[in-house]
């Protein structure tokens, strides 16, 4: 999925052409003056339009596989090596061992500019990643931590210090719970990430899984198919008023059926 930003221009963008692009062909098969029955018509027929635009750029953004070809440090100029490696310095002082050092590659072919390590902790059964990506035409995103845990019954936590990201409404998963820490250290993810996941435990009767660099990519593509048929089912419309109040009001947490799967269990936490 696009960062938010770039989202938020692509709607726009594809909104002008649309309505530029209405208004030509509505001029040629209605050449006679505009009346406002035919303004109500041109713009129902717009948004109508727009919205079926926007739609198909969404789905077409998510992708529904990856790859992860290796990469090095060296082929990042922009890479913020100070903080990258003060934050490999920390998860490895809590136990953490580094698996791969990659790069994303989406469906198609299609390179994400990124560099990301992965971390794996045997004895916690956790996953770390550290990640920074480099959009095109702007200054890089500051490094990021994320942390991971993958259970049994298709359940997952992940706690990162990235902001929260209004566009995840389109691609939500009740079992993929999350939570946002904006410049929070990664012993503060790790804390926090800890205490939800025993939370979890507790609550959902769930295990987390071994940990290797083969489960955490067979978990990605999961993750991945998922995402791309979520984005294609519900409400567009929906989604994308969902979309518009979550920049304005950003959410920093999603338990997706947690709360619900613990109270049929009798807990009442929530």
């Amino acid at each position: 999925m696009p960062r938010n930003s770039n989202f938020a221009a692509t709607a726009t963008a594809v909104l002008i052409a649309a309505l530029f692009i209405g208004f030509r062909v509505f001029r040629i098969v209605h050449p006679h003056p505009f009346t406002p029955y035919d303004s109500y018509i041109f713009f129902g027929v717009g948004i109508i339009t727009v919205i079926l635009l926007m739609r198909t750029a969404v789905v077409a953004a998510v992708p529904g596989s990856y790859t992860f070809p290796d990469a090095r440090p060296e082929q990042y100029p922009q890479l913020d090596r100070a903080t990258f490696d003060r934050c490999a310095a920390e998860l490895e002082g809590m136990g953490f061992q580094k698996a791969q050092d990659f790069s994303l590659v989406g469906q198609g072919g299609v390179s994400i500019p990124s560099f990301c390590r992965l971390y794996v902790h045997p004895r916690e059964k956790m996953y770390a990643e550290l990640a920074q990506i480099f959009p095109a035409g702007r200054s890089p995103l500051p490094v990021l931590c994320t942390m991971q845990t993958v259970f049994d019954n298709d359940w997952s936590l992940g706690v990162g210090n990235n902001q929260p990201q209004p566009a995840a409404v389109f691609l939500r998963n009740p079992h993929a719970v999350g939570k946002a820490m904006p410049g929070k250290s990664p012993f503060e993810v790790w804390q926090t990430h800890r205490e939800w996941r025993q939370q979890m435990i507790q609550d959902l009767s769930i295990q987390p899984q071994d940990v290797s660099l083969e489960a955490y990519r067979a978990h990605q593509q999961i993750r991945a198919q998922q995402r791309a048929e979520r984005v294609r089912k519900g409400s567009f419309v929906a989604k994308l008023s969902m979309y518009y109040k979550r920049k304005a009001a950003p959410v920093y947490e999603w338990k997706g059926d947690w709360p619900k799967e613990a109270e049929k269990r009798g807990v009442r936490g929530f």
